[in-house]
């Protein structure tokens, strides 16, 4: 399934970068085009991790830390420290968060779903900006950036879906199999 996963994110990066590439200053120098893909990339993951967080909140858990690559914030201490260190495969980033044991699988499953969620809410709104910014134009920086972060928030969303290590579809079959606990502590997303 993570071959699947890779191959499917790939499409979507030549997508997001081919997206991006007429309208930068340069003619969308190779460099410059590596740049705003990573800051998009960075965006989306970001979006996606907070999507995790707000769910860990509405279900009352504690969060440890939120770390989007390569930043980690520790709630307890409030820093923002530089942080490369990936747990359970994860990608991107991760939420380490607490919860109580009432129905926790099914609270973690939700949470789990929370992350692809907030990227299609993202999705949703670059495509309402480009609708309204009128008629397509190739060379609109504007257009073009919101076109890429909607396929890459799109494809992000699709991506974590699949179960494999470290996605986010395999954390919600892991809480909707495991019927050893009704809790885990120690849960990432």
């Amino acid at each position: 399934m993570k071959l699947l996963a890779g191959a499917l994110f790939l499409i979507v990066m030549f997508a997001v970068y081919d997206a991006i590439g007429g309208s930068l200053p340069g003619s969308g120098h190779i460099l410059t085009r590596y740049g705003v893909v990573l800051g998009l990339s960075f965006v989306a993951v970001l979006i996606h991790e907070l999507g995790h967080a707000a769910a860990v909140l509405a279900f009352r858990g504690r969060i440890r830390s939120v770390v989007v690559f390569p930043f980690a914030y520790r709630v307890a201490s409030g820093k923002l420290k530089l942080s490369w260190n990936a747990r359970g495969g994860e990608i991107g980033g991760y939420v380490a968060y607490d919860l109580d044991r009432i129905n926790a699988r099914t609270k973690h499953a939700w949470i789990a779903l929370a992350g692809p969620l907030a990227n299609g809410v993202l999705a949703g709104a670059m495509l309402i900006l480009l609708w309204a910014s009128g008629p397509r134009q190739p060379a609109n920086l504007l257009q073009n950036l919101a076109t890429a972060l909607a396929t890459l928030s799109c494809g992000m969303a699709i991506v974590n879906l699949i179960p494999f290590a470290g996605s986010d579809g395999s954390a919600i079959l892991r809480s909707l199999r495991d019927k050893r606990s009704r809790t885990a502590p120690d849960r990432s997303i």
